[in-house]
């Protein structure tokens, strides 16, 4: 709705006099004001939705390989990290992204650029998938890498740190600073380009899966909806 929201007088009108608004990254209300204008007595409330099933019964599946997806979706600024990752084409990866929705224009670019340039390494996922299925997926993933120029991708990057997987997220989407401010250990998607392969695998000491299993339980989601219904 912020980023693509119908623009006319009447609609922004009413926006710019919203009660609250409820953001997933609490600078998107810097995105939100840039966009629209000063906010009349703008009330923000973080939020985040439950996931749909226990991570925790989900166990990572051990690999030979290090799969690194790029995005949580068909999104042109998948071709351009298809480019940034060649360098590391010759190493034991293998390249996954998702397909199934999103800038579906772009989708047969993404699949001949992908095995072009890492044949048989490059993977994509064109179809649904169950709630189980694809939290699997994740868990089988080492490195997930957040390219698009937005926030997007929440869900996905929160069943990763759970897993303790390296995430890159560009340092000036509002998502960077949301994750970062939670203390967790993420990385600027904008660095890959000047990475060196061990740099670009390597994942330091952190506390991500210990931090995730609290921001991702139910517990603290029903805290933040708490503030909403009670407000």
């Amino acid at each position: 709705d912020l980023y693509n929201a119908i623009r006319d007088e009447k609609n922004d009108y009413v926006r710019k006099n919203f009660r609250g608004y409820l953001l997933f990254a609490e600078n998107d209300k810097v995105v939100l004001e840039n966009k629209y204008g000063q906010i009349s007595s703008p009330r923000y409330f973080p939020i985040e939705y439950p996931l749909n099933l226990d991570i925790s019964k989900i166990k990572p599946a051990k690999s030979d390989f290090v799969k690194i997806q790029i995005n949580n979706s068909c999104d042109e600024t998948t071709l351009e990290m298809l480019d940034i990752l060649s360098k590391f084409k010759d190493e034991n990866i293998q390249i996954v992204t998702i397909l199934s929705y999103g800038q579906l224009a772009f989708k047969d670019e993404i699949i001949a650029k992908g095995k072009k340039i890492f044949g048989d390494k490059f993977k994509y996922i064109s179809n649904y998938l169950s709630p189980e299925e694809y939290a699997k997926h994740i868990a089988s993933l080492g490195i997930f890498i957040a390219n698009q120029n937005r926030q997007q991708a929440t869900a996905n990057i929160d069943m990763c740190l759970f897993f303790n997987k390296k995430v890159f997220i560009k340092s000036d989407v509002s998502t960077y600073d949301m994750y970062t401010d939670l203390g967790y250990k993420i990385f600027d998607t904008y660095s890959i380009k000047d990475m060196t392969y061990k740099q670009f695998v390597g994942m330091p000491k952190n506390e991500n899966a210990k931090k995730a299993a609290y921001y991702t339980s139910l517990e603290y989601r029903q805290k933040l909806w708490k503030g909403v219904l009670d407000d």
